[in-house]
């Protein structure tokens, strides 16, 4: 085992001897010399494990020894213990002011010595064991968190781009936050023969699982976009719901993944819109007109300085089965809803209503979902986005996230000929 290594700077050759001989008994590796600067040069050549200082020394005390050490970084958490004749409080404290660690006084007592060098070396090993098992750490926390985000890089790439998605419905605002790196939140979006294929998908789970499971929903859903034609949504959910069970039964660990997932086809040319939905729904505020799904929000809050109009919004649910293997089978439901210009629809995943804040710390609940929604109708998406970013900040203030965060809104986009009815 490597023996600890220990410079004694003392100017008395006496002393020296007698700490070299108690010390050198105790199997430690002794070096001296007798003056600050070469002290200071051997510091800079070699490694010491414990100085053993005295403070009444020549041209450099003691004192300024231990300041110009402690100078330097390297040698910042290198432990001294002065050697010193003097016990009055003041020099005491003054030595620890400078930057010692301890004290022993003259003349010395061989199992005081030791106990307190023995002290000093096994707090010095600890510090050196603990600092090389953070550096293990750091390097394999950077290599994780180096390939996690590589992972959240091949993840965002699968989701639709900024570009691929304004393009296709031009009116829209996507307030996307995971919990962690990556997350089990995704949306997805394709338009073939003037259809607009729509999803907002919430995994199981969030961080890498969710990633895991996400790239597998969405490599499904191109799949059956690429291979299929003309399904309505609830065959598409079907389809991907056999094809995740399929997956996850072949191996006992995944048995209980699933996916809550809203699904729209917006047909362009009928102005209608399929929906169905996996444990999950979508809102639709419309201006003036009564609500089929009889919630109708007419309230305002004078923070946002909005006076609301008329306006109603519409909580349309799907199923409670999850895309997944559920307990009992039921099949999904395909909704027909018919669209107006001016009617705007949001998919969203549960994370921003069960988002912990507020003065008493509570869910934001689906409830002030919709009534932001309804205030900030009138609203551009560009500054909608922005109200219920701010909404959401306020909201969690100082705690932390607890889920991944989902929510797209869109309107029809104004070049399809959409009339209001």
């Amino acid at each position: 085992m490597e023996r600890n290594k220990i410079l004694i700077v003392d100017d008395n050759p006496k002393n020296i001897q007698v700490l070299a001989n108690t010390l050198g008994d105790a199997k430690y590796e002794i070096e001296y010399t007798t003056n600050g600067y070469d002290a200071i040069e051997w510091l800079n050549k070699d490694s010491f494990d414990l100085i053993l200082l005295d403070v009444m020394m020549p041209e450099m005390d003691g004192y300024e020894i231990c300041s110009k050490i402690k100078e330097n970084e390297a040698f910042k958490d290198l432990p001294i213990i002065f050697i010193t004749a003097k016990t009055d409080v003041e020099s005491i404290v003054k030595g620890f002011d400078y930057g010692a660690v301890d004290y022993i006084t003259k003349p010395f007592n061989s199992k005081e010595l030791l106990a307190r060098v023995n002290t000093h070396l096994e707090l010095q090993n600890s510090k050196k064991k603990i600092n090389d098992l953070y550096k293990d750490l750091k390097h394999s926390n950077d290599n994780l968190l180096s390939s996690i985000n590589y992972a959240r890089n091949i993840q965002r790439s699968s989701l639709p781009s900024d570009q691929q998605l304004n393009t296709i419905i031009p009116n829209n605002f996507l307030l996307f936050r995971p919990q962690a790196i990556i997350g089990g939140d995704f949306y997805w979006i394709k338009e073939r023969h003037n259809k607009i294929y729509l999803v907002v998908g919430d995994c199981t789970g969030h961080g890498i699982p969710g990633a895991m499971l996400t790239m597998l929903v969405i490599n499904s859903l191109n799949n059956i976009h690429f291979n299929y034609l003309d399904l309505q949504a609830s065959e598409i959910l079907e389809l991907l719901k056999k094809e995740i069970i399929r997956f996850t039964s072949a191996n006992e660990n995944f048995s209980n993944d699933s996916v809550d997932l809203s699904l729209c086809i917006i047909d362009k040319n009928l102005n209608k819109m399929q929906f169905s939905g996996a444990n999950s729904q979508i809102i639709i505020a419309k201006k003036g007109v009564e609500s089929t799904e009889n919630i109708e929000i007419n309230k305002t809050e004078s923070k946002f300085n909005f006076k609301n109009p008329k306006v109603t919004v519409d909580l349309i649910k799907g199923i409670k089965n999850t895309v997944g293997y559920n307990l009992q089978h039921q099949d999904f439901v395909n909704l027909e809803i018919n669209l107006n210009s001016d009617d705007k629809i949001y998919l969203f995943s549960d994370g921003l209503q069960d988002q912990f804040g507020g003065p008493k710390e509570k869910k934001f609940k689906q409830n002030q979902l919709i009534n932001l929604i309804a205030k900030s109708y009138n609203y551009s998406f560009p500054k909608q986005n922005k109200i219920f970013e701010k909404a959401l900040d306020q909201w969690q203030g100082n705690l932390d996230q607890v889920d991944d965060i989902t929510l797209l809104g869109f309107s029809l986009p104004e070049n399809i000929g959409v009339k209001n009815m």
